[in-house]
């Protein structure tokens, strides 16, 4: 059994973006009655926005509400040499299950601490990294290739 070190002194200095619209809130108020000064929610963020987010981040934290395909927000992270913390729905069916940690169940404020800590004192091992390179080069090539099929076909629109 290995213990995690307590979370609070490793989040001092840090900040929680949080982007997209799924923000609830009971998310908001918890952030502002916690006096979070670190909390930014982004709730629309344009692609570039996006991508510098993504690039600054020690951890990634993904939830997917469904399964279908692969996240663009995946893609991104895993061009990063930060770890991914992110649900089964995230990576089901993707081939990407090896490469993003899975949050533990039952979701509590302590397990995702706890797992929150532990990914971001745990670098990526050489497999990791060299497992990303691979899926996004080879999904990257895939939606190229799509791309350039309906735009042949005259489907694709710009």
């Amino acid at each position: 059994l290995s213990m995690a070190p307590s979370p609070e002194p490793l989040f001092q200095n840090c900040h929680l973006v949080i982007a997209g619209q799924g923000a609830s809130g009971a998310l908001r108020r918890r952030a502002a009655d916690a006096a979070a000064s670190g909390v930014v929610f982004v709730d629309t963020p344009e692609d570039l926005e996006m991508a510098v987010l993504l690039r600054g981040a020690s951890v990634h934290g993904q939830l997917a509400v469904h399964r279908a395909g692969i996240k663009y927000k995946l893609l991104n992270a895993l061009l990063t040499q930060a770890p991914i913390l992110g649900n089964e729905d995230l990576v089901a069916g993707t081939g990407a299950e090896r490469l993003v940690r899975l949050l533990p169940e039952p979701r509590t404020l302590a397990a995702g601490q706890k797992a929150l800590a532990e990914a971001f004192l745990t670098p990526l091992s050489a497999e990791e990294i060299e497992g990303r390179g691979q899926f996004v080069s080879a999904h990257s090539a895939r939606a190229l290739a799509e791309n350039l099929a309906l735009a042949l076909a005259g489907g694709w629109k710009a």
